[in-house]
């Protein structure tokens, strides 16, 4: 069985719930193909999350310096729900337009404050 963590989850994963708690500045990472990856962060980055593109439900829960989650979800192509719990700075909702790779339609945004 190979190891993973935090950084570097399955790529099969379908299904995570991340919580933030005390976690301080927090950067989310979305791996679009080897050589170029995407990047959102509030300021500097003292931890990474690397997001399968296979995540079709993904919680955040307690992390209180995430801005922003909209270029990173462009790339969950699967994503089919997502909740946002006690995420006080969050300010930029995703925008995902209905394409053939990911059709709005079939996401579901839950945020509670």
């Amino acid at each position: 069985m190979s190891e993973w963590s935090p950084q570097n989850f399955p790529t099969s994963l379908v299904e995570l719930h991340l919580n933030g708690k005390n976690s301080g500045v927090v950067s989310f990472v979305v791996e679009k193909d080897v050589k170029n990856t995407t990047t959102t962060s509030s300021s500097s980055s003292s931890f990474s999350f690397l997001l399968p593109k296979s995540l079709a439900s993904l919680t955040l829960d307690d992390f209180m310096n995430v801005e922003s989650l909209s270029e990173v979800l462009q790339h969950l192509s699967c994503l089919k729900r997502l909740h946002i719990m006690s995420c006080p700075k969050l300010r930029d909702l995703p925008e995902i337009s209905s394409t053939s790779d990911h059709p709005s339609s079939s996401l579901t945004i839950k945020v509670w404050w």
